[in-house]
């Protein structure tokens, strides 16, 4: 079904037309007699008739088709722009793994633990609200 096909199609639905309407203005007349100019006249605009409705109908075809990929490609393009546009603060990243060259301390610790504040501890009175309260110890 290649192209040879479709014109032979199109030849064949051409003249199929153009036969039919010929019999058609023919023998839809009435007992008047016509003229040959007269008879090529209404043959005429019969087909002009037929040609400007084939003509819209292509129009509007094409229209169509050009409506449905454009729509498509608006598609497309919306969901690019939604993928690339997404929130990407819900997950958080992957942590760095840890660089495996630095050593690990083996060993007790060297460093002795003492109080940081030596002697008696004192009772401090805290007043947050303006009330006096008892002092935290």
């Amino acid at each position: 079904m290649g192209k040879r096909w479709r014109i032979l199609v199109k030849y064949c639905l051409c003249s199929t037309l153009i036969a039919s309407l010929f019999l058609l203005c023919t023998a839809c007349l009435s007992k008047k007699e016509y003229t040959e100019e007269e008879i090529k006249t209404l043959i005429d605009r019969e087909l002009n008739r037929k040609i400007s409705e084939y003509r819209n109908a292509k129009i509007k075809s094409c229209q169509e088709e050009a409506l449905r990929e454009a729509t498509r490609i608006v598609d497309s393009l919306l969901i690019v722009e939604a993928y690339f546009e997404r929130d990407t603060l819900s997950r958080p990243p992957k942590p760095v793994k840890p660089n495996e060259d630095i050593p690990k301390i083996k060993g007790p610790d060297t460093i002795q633990l003492k109080p940081l504040f030596e002697g008696k501890r004192k009772k401090v009175k805290i007043d947050t609200i303006g009330k006096k309260n008892k002092g935290i110890q």
